[in-house]
Formats: C-alpha cells, structure tokens, sequence
C-alpha cells in the first residue's frame, strides 16, 4: 500500500515536472521513507488513544525518533514485518509505562544501561544503509548530541516531579539500546 502511494505521488510530481525524470528513484525512495514515518508516527498515536496514554505515545515516539534517526538499529526484512514487530515494540513500550511500576532504582538502572548501549554501539549500520567512515563520524556525532540533550531533558523534568514523563524517555532510550543491540548482532551473523 505504501508503496502504490509513493509510486503514484511520485510519478505525480514527475508528471508535473516538480521532479526530473532521472531523479524517480530517489524521490520514490524518500516518499516511502516519509510515508513509513507518517504511518509509524500514527500508529504510536492510534495505540496511545486507545490505551489512554496519548501525550505518553507522543513523548515516547519524539525520543525515540530523534536519536533513531542517527543511531541507526535493527530493520526488518519486509514491510509487513516492520509493522508487526512496531506495532509490538510500541504496545510494549506503552503498556510498561501504563502498568508497570517502576521504582526509582529500577529507573535509573534502565537509564544507565541505555545509554551505555547507545554510546557503545551507535551507530549502526544495516545491509541496506552501509555508512562509509565519514557518516560514521557524523552520525555518532549527532546521536551523542541528541542523547544528551534528552538525558539533559530527564534529568530537569526529574527534579521538576515529572516523572512519568522521564520514564517515557527512559523507556524510548531503552528500546533504543534493544533496537541497536539486535542490528548489531543480526549484522555480524
């Protein structure tokens, strides 16, 4: 389905001369990457309505995101298992921050360990996004920024008594550092 939609705007754009005709491929590519976004951003917010945790799904999609984006992580082979195992990974997520308690130790262990995954591991590079030595440097530059400024972020809503909040984060950097720890394993088989 997505990709009817991205071929059918992109051809919509070659048609209107907006984009080149040799330049097909990479708009078609970057339309299904914009697409997935939208759909996966979505689904975050359907599941947090349901579930009665919507600004939670917000804060949860947001962190995650902002470092996913350069910290790279495991891709599924098919679309189809993109959407299951997302739709999984995020009901777990919500469903922790809903159900689950959490103590202060336990949340500061799962923050730790998170980031230790993360600053050890990013980014990491999958079959079909192969990073040459320079977006290395840069992407690890980006996703050290980013971590630090939402650990800046959780540490001020902490002591401002937001800590629902700061779990969400914590729960976004602990997917993370699975996401990132499967890529890597799954790479090097």
């Amino acid at each position: 389905m997505i990709e009817f939609v991205a071929e059918s705007l992109t051809r919509r754009l070659v048609k209107t001369q907006v984009v080149e005709n040799e330049d097909y491929e990479i708009y078609f590519y970057g339309m299904k990457q914009l697409l997935q976004t939208f759909v996966n951003i979505g689904l975050t917010i359907l599941y947090g309505i349901l579930m009665g945790e919507l600004y939670q799904s917000v804060i949860y999609v947001i962190s995650f995101m902002l470092i996913r984006k350069y910290a790279g992580g495991y891709h599924c082979t098919s679309q189809i298992r993109c959407y299951i195992l997302t739709s999984t990974v995020i009901l777990s997520a919500l469903s922790a921050i809903k159900y689950c308690e959490f103590s202060i130790y336990l949340e500061l262990a799962l923050f730790v360990l998170s980031n230790i995954v993360i600053v050890l591991l990013s980014p990491v590079e999958t079959s079909n996004k192969p990073l040459d030595d320079i977006e290395k440097i840069v992407y690890r530059k980006r996703t050290l920024i980013m971590l630090g400024l939402e650990d800046v972020m959780a540490v001020l809503l902490f002591v401002m008594g937001m800590r629902e909040i700061v779990l969400c984060i914590i729960i976004a950097e602990f997917t993370l550092g699975l996401s990132l720890t499967v890529g890597k394993l799954s790479s090097n088989i």
